[in-house]
């Protein structure tokens, strides 16, 4: 599983990933999975107390749900971007 932002997937060319790659940018989620694209929309985040480690409470909280707990990918996906805006919503320090 890769996470990777807009600019990072263009190095990818014609490749079709395999397993499940996730491109992001600030308003919606795309997950490559089993040959299908699925788009998550979220609310864009206007103001934000901290950024720190919000990706990798991202990263963190799609590996969790997705590959030990065993949800669907995009229920994952939906549930990290949860995990991620809390990050955004606090000082890292505080969580």
């Amino acid at each position: 599983m890769a996470v990777l932002n807009k600019k990072e997937t263009s190095f990818l060319g014609d490749k079709k990933p395999k397993d499940i790659l996730i491109s992001t940018t600030h308003s919606y989620v795309s997950v490559w999975a089993g040959g299908n694209v699925h788009t998550v929309h979220f609310e864009p985040i206007g103001s934000y107390v901290d950024d720190t480690g919000a990706g990798d409470t991202f990263s963190a909280a799609l590996i969790y749900h997705y590959l030990v707990m065993r949800m669907d990918i995009v229920e994952s996906v939906k549930m990290s971007l949860d995990y991620a805006k809390m990050s955004l919503e606090s000082y890292s320090s505080d969580i």
